[in-house]
C-alpha cells in the first residue's frame, strides 16, 4: 500500500469520526458548519498560522529568545528551555489565535455559546489531523532513509499515529472549543469579540498544560529498566477529559 495513503488515513480518519460523533450530538445544520470548520483548521489555518508567526517575529525580533529571559536558568540546558519556551508557552498562544480566527470568520451565526463550541471543535479537529499527517510523513521519511523497504509499515509510525489519534486529535478541538464558546456568546449577544478573551486564554492554557505533560514531565523510572512515562499518561489524562466535556458542551442547550 502506498505510505501516503497510510499516512492520510491514520492521521484524518480518527478526527473525522470524532466529528461524525460531534454531528449526532449537535442538532440542526451542523454538517455544512463542521465541515467548513475542518477544512479552515486543515488547510487555511496554518497560513494564518505562518502570518501570525512572521508578524510576530517582524515586531520583536525573535519572541523565544524574549521569553528564555523571564524562564528561570537553574540547571536547564539553553536548548531545552527555547524548546520550552516555544512548546509550552508561545506555541499554545499563537496555535489557538489562528484556529480561533478561524471560528470568528466563519461564525458569522453562532446564536449560542454551543454553537460556538462546536465549529472550535471543527476547527480544533482538522488543525489535529494536518499536524499528524505532518509528524507521521516525517516519521515515514525517517524510517525511508533507514530502510526504504519498511516505510510503509515502521512500528514508530503506527505508534505515533495511534498516541495522538487519543491524545493531540482530542486536545485541539477541546482547546479551540472554549475560544469558539466564548467567540458565541459574544456573538450571540452582540457584544465585541474581545469578550472571548477569557476563554480564549483557558484555550491557552489547557493546551500549554497538555505540552508541558507530553513534551517536558519527566518520567519515573521505578528500576529493573522500567520507566513510567507519566507525562503521556497526564496528557491522555487531560486530554480526554477536556474532550469528554466538549461532548457535554456541544449537546447541551444552553
Amino acid at each position: 500500500m502506498d505510505p501516503l495513503l497510510v499516512v492520510l488515513g491514520l492521521a484524518f480518519l480518527p478526527p473525522l469520526l470524532y466529528l461524525a460523533g460531534l454531528c449526532l450530538r449537535h442538532p440542526g445544520r451542523s454538517a455544512g458548519a463542521a465541515t467548513l470548520g475542518f477544512l479552515y483548521g486543515a488547510t487555511l489555518s496554518l497560513l494564518v498560522l505562518a502570518a501570525l508567526y512572521a508578524l510576530l517575529f517582524g515586531a520583536v525580533g525573535d519572541p523565544i529568545r524574549v521569553l528564555m529571559q523571564v524562564i528561570p536558568e537553574r540547571d536547564i540546558a539553553r536548548d531545552a528551555r527555547r524548546d520550552f519556551a516555544l512548546i509550552v508557552v508561545l506555541a499554545p498562544f499563537v496555535e489557538e489565535l489562528a484556529k480561533g480566527f478561524g471560528v470568528w470568520l466563519l461564525g458569522g451565526r453562532l446564536q449560542t455559546g454551543r454553537d460556538g463550541r462546536f465549529l472550535g471543535a471543527s476547527v480544533g479537529l482538522g488543525f489535529a489531523a494536518t499536524e499528524t499527517f505532518f509528524y507521521l510523513a516525517a516519521g515515514i521519511l525517517e524510517a525511508a532513509q533507514g530502510d526504504p523497504a519498511l516505510a510503509g509499515v515502521a512500528i514508530g509510525v503506527w505508534v505515533l499515529a495511534v498516541t495522538r489519534a487519543v491524545t493531540s486529535a482530542l486536545v485541539h478541538p477541546a482547546a479551540t472549543g472554549l475560544t469558539g464558546m466564548g467567540i458565541g456568546h459574544a456573538k450571540a449577544r452582540g457584544r465585541s469579540v474581545l469578550r472571548a478573551l477569557p476563554w480564549y486564554l483557558g484555550a491557552v492554557l489547557l493546551h500549554g498544560a497538555y505540552n508541558y505533560l507530553a513534551g517536558f514531565f519527566p518520567d519515573l523510572d521505578v528500576g529493573a529498566g522500567l520507566v513510567l512515562p507519566l507525562g503521556l499518561f497526564g496528557a491522555w489524562l487531560l486530554a480526554s477529559t477536556a474532550w469528554g466535556a466538549t461532548k457535554r458542551g456541544v449537546a447541551a442547550r444552553w
